[in-house]
């Protein structure tokens, strides 16, 4: 079975591969990007950035709730 992470290392592995747009409701993929926006309703709701400070310290209440409610779901595998 090929997963996600499988596919998402082989792109970025690829050396003629320049920039990638990649859309995602997997943070824990997210966070393996340079950089990432966190879009609502198909509008920018962070100001982008950092992969790790935009999941560490993110500023829209939007960015907030979203990596707060991943945060919960992950804490709460395998019970």
């Amino acid at each position: 079975m090929i997963t996600r992470r499988d596919i998402l290392t082989a792109l970025l592995h690829d050396r003629e591969v320049l920039s990638l747009v990649l859309i995602t409701h997997a943070l824990d993929t997210a966070a393996s990007a340079h950089r990432i926006a966190a879009l609502d309703a198909g509008e920018n709701s962070s100001s982008g950035g950092p992969a790790r400070r935009v999941l560490a310290a993110p500023r829209h209440p939007f960015t907030v709730s979203l990596v707060e409610t991943t945060t919960r779901l992950e804490a709460g595998k395998g019970t």
